[in-house]
């Protein structure tokens, strides 16, 4: 299974991480985001399918894909500024990874106005 893979690579990267963080702090970081990026390619899979089924949903139900646009966006914003925060704090630099967090949520935030505006307009278009 999957799962299996992604904790076994996860336990060695943290190992790994914490043996060479005393001595080369550099490299430990370097492995840290090699191995993060190295689950994420693991699972490019299961967000193509993921996003299969979304426009699949989309074809049944004959919504705008300018729906739908902005929804993929805003997934793929929230899984790497994720990403990118986890890095930032584990670099040592909470300070960074709130920015990321925050800048991605005023960035999901104007994505999400054209996905507002159609639901406000269908709300009144029923009344």
């Amino acid at each position: 299974m999957l799962i299996f893979k992604i904790i076994t690579i996860a336990i060695i990267v943290t190992i790994s991480s914490l043996v060479l963080k005393q001595s080369r702090p550099d490299i430990a970081m370097l492995i840290s985001v090699a191995g993060g990026i190295l689950i994420l390619l693991m699972l490019f899979n299961q967000f193509s399918s993921i996003f299969k089924w979304i426009n699949n949903l989309a074809t049944k139900t004959g919504i705008d894909n300018s729906v739908f646009s902005p929804i993929f966006k805003i997934i793929g914003i929230g899984y790497l500024a994720e990403f990118s925060a986890s890095v930032c704090e584990d670099a040592g630099n909470k300070s960074m990874a709130n920015k990321v967090i925050l800048s991605a949520k005023i960035i999901i935030l104007v994505l999400s106005l054209p996905i507002l505006n159609s639901l406000i307009d269908t709300i009144v278009s029923v009344l």
